[in-house]
């Protein structure tokens, strides 16, 4: 059978689709590290048998995830000189760079190289054209890393990943956040405006009513106070033909 240990990329996510990991648990590490000792990491098939309900992929992927020597976080200049030079021998063929590199998984070789070796690529913080290139093509894309890479032609597909993840997306959630709390504050100030506006015009009815009220009973009242002043010119001019009427007829008896 192939050598799974330094099997491709491709070949393991196809498998992975057929079957799933599971759980690994403690002393199935130990049984699998001892067998594949045994049997000089190279029969999967037979390492497989020791361990019930895992495939011969899933021992090899899972031992190249826990191996002894491997090396986890940063990398020394001797790492990356080593690679440089095995790069130029074998290309982008990471299997073959593992299998000289024990230390690192072929995953970690490769983010190296893309990520901080390859001179085709900007290193360093991302300006703010390059933010905008992402945002637009990650409308267009989604989340085609690749693709996006490919447009930008000056960072890989996971340094576009990584930006995305670690500061756009924060920006846009804040962004909508933003723009959700403006439309509230709008809506909130409208149905403010729009019952004081309601408040006022029934104010204005009411008071439009009260004086219209007033205004009538002053009316009403103003009618009377003119009629009773009528009514009292009219009595004192009566009075006054009396007396003068009786002065008449006094100087008249007097003259007799």
């Amino acid at each position: 059978m192939k050598d799974l240990l330094f099997s491709s990329k491709n070949e393991i996510n196809q498998h992975k689709k057929k079957n799933k990991i599971n759980f690994w648990t403690e002393e199935e590490d130990k049984i699998l590290k001892a067998k594949a000792k045994e049997f000089n990491y190279k029969n999967w098939n037979l390492i497989a048998k020791f361990i019930p309900g895992k495939s011969p992929i899933q021992c090899s992927s899972r031992y190249r995830l826990i191996r002894p020597g491997l090396v986890k976080g940063a990398w020394k200049k001797e790492e990356d000189s080593k690679l440089l030079s095995l790069y130029g021998k074998y290309g982008r063929n990471w299997a073959a760079i593992s299998k000289e590199m024990p230390q690192r998984t072929g995953k970690q070789i490769r983010d190296r190289f893309l990520n901080s070796l390859d001179i085709r690529f900007k290193k360093g913080k991302f300006s703010e054209e390059e933010d905008k290139m992402i945002l637009k093509y990650h409308k267009i894309y989604g989340n085609k890393w690749s693709k996006i890479a490919k447009r930008m032609k000056t960072r890989t597909g996971d340094m576009v990943k990584n930006r995305f993840y670690s500061f756009l997306k924060k920006k846009i959630i804040n962004n909508k956040l933003l723009l959700q709390k403006k439309r509230n504050l709008s809506t909130s100030k409208y149905k403010i405006s729009k019952n004081f506006n309601k408040n006022n015009s029934k104010i204005k009815e009411k008071e439009s009513i009260e004086i219209g009220k007033t205004n009538d009973i002053n009316d009403k009242k103003g009618g009377k106070k003119d009629i009773l002043i009528i009514s009292n010119v009219e009595n004192f001019s009566i009075i006054n033909e009396k007396c003068k009427i009786n002065s008449i007829k006094n100087t008249s008896i007097i003259t007799s």
